[in-house]
């Protein structure tokens, strides 16, 4: 079962009203957690990021685009055949989404959102290895 993704909005609220706008902060974790990326990555200008860091927000704040003719199901198999994307990037992205949220939230943060996150993580990530093009 999924983590609800309401869970997860007080700490993006607190993180939006401290921080702003995060995008340059979360690539840089991203590539610090998965350096390949970078390589994969390194021709990505700030408007492709940012759509890439929106799209994936989608993701983490509604079930919408995670059934089989969802947006998820079309970014894995676009990403992981036509890009070489590793399923292991999907990881250190999502990782490092949530902690830049959790360092931009301060002392907003809660053991709550780290269990909320984690679990939304968990729940999304499950259905990024299970994807045939993720077998590889």
């Amino acid at each position: 079962m999924s983590a609800d993704p309401a869970a997860i909005m007080p700490s993006l609220e607190a993180c939006a009203a401290n921080l702003g706008d995060i995008v340059p902060q979360v690539y840089a974790r991203f590539f610090e957690l998965h350096p390949a990326a970078l390589e994969l990555m390194g021709h990505s200008d700030e408007h492709m990021r940012g759509r890439m860091f929106e799209q994936t927000l989608e993701l983490l704040m509604s079930d919408e685009h995670l059934g089989p003719e969802g947006y998820l199901n079309w970014e894995l198999d676009n990403h992981l055949l036509s890009y070489q994307v590793h399923r292991d990037m999907y990881v250190a992205f999502f990782s490092a989404i949530r902690d830049v949220v959790q360092s931009g939230a301060g002392d907003a943060w809660t053991s709550a959102d780290a269990s909320a996150w984690q679990q939304r993580i968990d729940y999304i990530l499950q259905l990024v290895f299970a994807h045939p093009a993720a077998q590889a």
